[in-house]
This record gives C-alpha cells, structure tokens and sequence, in this order.
C-alpha cells in the first residue's frame, strides 16, 4: 500500500493549535484571578457590613439593658412589696381585716381619703359627695360587728364641695 498524507500543511498547524491553547490558558487564568480579586473585595464589603451591623445592634442591645437596669429597681421594690404583703395576708393582721371590712361597707358616693392603723385602732378620712351619703358610710361602719367603736372626730366641706369626715374605729 502506498502512503497517502492526508494534511494540508505542515508542522505550522500544530503550532498554532498550541499557540491558541496558550492563549486560552492564559486568559483562563486571567479570568480566575480578577474573578478571585472580586470575590476578595465583596467579601471585604460583606464582613464590613457585618461589623457594622454587629455595632448597632450592640450599641442598642446596651441603650436597652441600661433603661431596664434603671427600671430593675422598681421591679425589684414591687417583688418585695408583693413578697411582704403575700406574708401579711398570710397572717392574721387586724389592720388588714378592718382594711377588708373598710373595703366592703364603702357606700356609694363615698371614698375613704386616708387611712392610719395603730394598735388595734384605724383612724380614716372619708369624703362623700353629699351628707346622706355620709349619714349612710357612718351608719354602716356602726353596724358591722367587726369594730366595737365608731368614733366621729370633725367634719368640713372641702375644696371641691364635697364633705369630709374623720372617724376614728376600733377593732374587736
């Protein structure tokens, strides 16, 4: 058989064929690095934002914890006034008991102003709108067993016209 070569040309064509995967090499890896370079600087960008954000959500985070520290005393004060007055109610204080009774025969119309306990003995200020209403306060605490005294001190018509009393209540 006889030897036939097929190509058109010569060794010119490889070497071109080697030039243009040298050229694709080289811009591959051109390419690969700008796209690194980029991938560099976004992540840059990003951790950045991330720090900044970290910071104002800190600065906040402390602004908060600060004004509910300040309000944790009043928190802290109510939890002791409501542990004291859990115990007194577990107590059998007469201060409380009249209080209750007090609470209970309050008449329509009528508020008790003030209210002062010392040694079994409750001296209140009850202002009413008008002095049947009075009438009828003072008439109720006189009729409940629980105190064995009803002592009237000193009436006016205060300010806003409304009638004032002061009583002074002893308890069984």
């Amino acid at each position: 058989m006889a030897n036939i070569n097929l190509t058109t040309s010569g060794p010119d064509l490889f070497q071109k064929k080697e030039e243009v995967s040298y050229q694709t090499g080289i811009i591959s890896v051109i390419l690969m690095a700008v796209l690194m370079v980029g991938v560099y600087f976004g992540l840059v960008v990003a951790k950045n934002n991330i720090v900044r954000d970290i910071a104002v959500t800190n600065e906040n985070y402390n602004n908060l914890s600060e004004k509910l520290s300040s309000n944790n005393k009043d928190i802290v004060d109510l939890q002791n006034r409501i542990a004291v007055a859990g115990n007194l109610l577990k107590q059998k204080n007469k201060a409380l008991d009249g209080l209750f009774q007090l609470e209970k025969k309050v008449a329509k119309g009528a508020f008790i102003e003030s209210y002062d306990y010392k040694n079994g003995a409750i001296s209140i200020n009850i202002v009413a709108d008008n002095l049947n209403v009075l009438a009828r306060q003072i008439l109720s605490l006189k009729e409940n067993d629980v105190f064995s005294d009803v002592t009237f001190k000193s009436a006016k018509i205060n300010t806003d016209k409304k009638f004032e009393t002061s009583l002074d209540l002893k308890i069984n």
